[in-house]
């Protein structure tokens, strides 16, 4: 017994094909107008009220145009503080840095580098927050495992006492910066990757430099001992005038 069967291609009047691209193009419709709508809420979101000056729209939306959740909204407010604040800024890579190291790391920043905090860093939400920034640069630094560096206000003003979680006495980013810089080459799975210090980029090689240069003290006590050298120098010479001057006189009356 031989089973046969057929096949009909039934043929489509060119009208199908147009009914088709009209329930297309609601959709492209729907889609491009909900894109121009994001752009427009990005592009009328208020600057005044944030802690860094942007000359772009801040970014509150991922790649996806999903907008930030609560924990990277908390985020993002937190490193933005963090670098509205802190008078410099380094960037750490870790690897694999086992917990105990990681507590006892943040102990000796806090206690030997003047109150100095670490933050782990989500790479994408801080690229975000220096997005159009002076700071923007930065976000080559974020990559990979990466923690961040930093002084609160109080421990960077004279406020910080130090009793017995920090350092006491007068900020200086240079030796804080210094020590950082000690601890992380102590420890084998720590690497500087670079910092903001006064507003300025530096790489690990620009760090080290920093730190050897003297500060604004110092060289205003090496100035003042020059102008004063040669002022010494004469007082010294007008006083021993009038010693001379009595015994050239007394070898006279001598005479």
């Amino acid at each position: 017994m031989v089973l046969s069967c057929s096949i009909r291609f039934a043929s489509r009047s060119p009208a199908f094909g147009f009914e088709i691209l009209r329930g297309i193009q609601p959709r492209l419709y729907s889609s491009s107008s909900t894109a121009s709508e994001s752009n427009t809420k990005l592009s009328n979101v208020d600057l005044s009220n944030r802690l860094l000056a942007r000359n772009t729209p801040i970014k509150t939306h991922s790649s996806f145009r999903i907008p930030f959740n609560k924990r990277k909204s908390f985020l993002f407010d937190k490193y933005e503080r963090i670098l509205a604040e802190t008078p410099a800024i380094l960037v750490v890579q870790h690897i694999c840095l086992p917990s105990d190291q990681w507590t006892t790391f943040r102990r000796q920043l806090k206690i030997e580098c003047h109150g100095a905090q670490a933050i782990v860093i989500s790479s994408g939400i801080a690229s975000a927050v220096v997005r159009g920034t002076k700071y923007e640069n930065m976000a080559n630094l974020f990559s990979g495992t990466v923690f961040g560096i930093y002084w609160d206000s109080i421990a960077a003003s004279e406020q910080h006492s130090g009793s017995s979680e920090g350092a006491a006495g007068k900020f200086d980013p240079k030796i804080s910066i210094k020590k950082i810089l000690d601890l992380v080459k102590a420890n084998p799975r720590l690497l500087i990757l670079g910092g903001c210090v006064e507003n300025s980029l530096l790489t690990p090689e620009m760090l080290v430099e920093y730190t050897n240069t003297p500060n604004i003290d110092q060289l205003q006590a090496e100035v003042v001992g020059l102008l004063q050298q040669p002022v010494s120098s004469l007082v010294r010479s007008l006083e021993n005038i009038p010693s001379r001057l009595v015994d050239v006189l007394e070898q006279k009356s001598a005479q």
